[in-house]
């Protein structure tokens, strides 16, 4: 009879000892278990913060009508969150975020801001930038950062949590713009330029088709020692480095996820992701020719910038004009 008893006792202990476990710490359902019924609390207004400015250029000096391209073409709106790594249990008490919550969580934030994001990109796309003919026109876009500070409740189980989170916009702003007058295949930059002896000039024009997909391409230009080289973008054309993120080849976009197992050609933070990239010779120094014109003699060669095992999901091309002045 006794023994009876203490196996009574042992397996009543025993599931005592299941239902604990099964609840989690303190008898709370455990975080591990799906979460459900999330809310994001949105703020009404961000907090913004200027993170700096950058230039783009707009030339035109040989076309014989307007040029005009949208804000967005130039630049791209680009969006990152970050998950609070504690949460506030209702009633009191804090826990850690499972990584697997934070990944749901993440998900409906996203969710959340959908079309916060689709209007910062229209209100992009709306602001046309232009130049007229005969005329090279910096513009300078300032980049702001607006961040919406506030709270994602959830419930798992019986138990409602509170994590805080941030998510932030990298949004483009149109700040100034300068018009430069064009003097032959340049432009002048001093209101009085020193006068220069008269020499013959030869400028040579070729279009050359540069595709996303393609590793370095030999546009069968060469150049010489004493070659003024320009390149200059048609101003439409653009392509895919990053699905579903067409982009142009002026370098104002940069990944906001760039963790990727290869480096691109040059870095993103002085090229620009999905950016054009030149070099002269098979082993020149490739630049964005854009910002910093490539220096040396022999073939001039094209690529997006992009590392070449990362090209297979790449899509489109661009078209640029080859100047040379001898």
């Amino acid at each position: 009879m006794i023994t009876h008893r203490r196996t009574y006792l042992f397996l009543i202990l025993l599931l005592i000892q299941s239902i604990l476990f099964a609840c989690g710490p303190n008898g709370r359902a455990s975080q591990n278990d799906e979460i459900k019924n999330v809310f994001v609390d949105k703020p009404l207004d961000p907090q913004t913060s200027v993170l700096g400015t950058e230039d783009f250029p707009l030339p035109n000096c040989g076309g014989s009508s307007v040029m005009s391209q949208s804000l967005g073409s130039l630049a791209s709106v680009s969006n990152s969150s970050t998950i609070g790594a504690t949460a506030t249990i209702n009633g009191g008490g804090d826990v850690q975020v499972p990584e697997v919550a934070k990944l749901q969580l993440q998900i409906e934030l996203s969710t959340a801001y959908q079309q916060t994001l689709r209007n910062e990109n229209s209100r992009v796309d709306t602001i046309q930038l232009s130049a007229e003919p005969g005329t090279y026109v910096i513009y300078q876009v300032r980049w702001e950062q607006l961040t919406y500070s506030s709270t994602i409740s959830y419930a798992v189980g019986n138990q409602v949590y509170k994590v805080p989170y941030e998510f932030m916009l990298r949004v483009p702003k149109n700040n100034r713009s300068d018009q430069l007058p064009c003097t032959g295949g340049g432009i002048t930059t001093s209101a009085s330029p020193e006068p220069t002896p008269q020499t013959s000039t030869n400028i040579i024009q070729t279009t050359f088709e540069v595709f996303a997909n393609l590793s370095w391409q030999d546009s069968g230009v060469e150049i010489g020692p004493n070659d003024k080289l320009r390149i200059i973008w048609d101003g439409q054309s653009k392509w895919v480095g990053a699905p579903g993120n067409p982009t142009d080849p002026l370098g104002g976009w940069v990944d906001p996820n760039p963790g990727y197992a290869c480096s691109p050609q040059v870095d993103p933070s002085e090229a620009g992701s999905s950016a054009l990239v030149a070099k002269i010779g098979e082993f020149g120094l490739p630049t964005n020719p854009f910002k910093q014109i490539p220096t040396g003699s022999g073939n001039l060669f094209f690529t997006m910038n992009d590392c070449d095992s990362q090209r297979f999901d790449n899509s489109g091309s661009i078209t640029v004009t080859i100047e040379i002045t001898r």
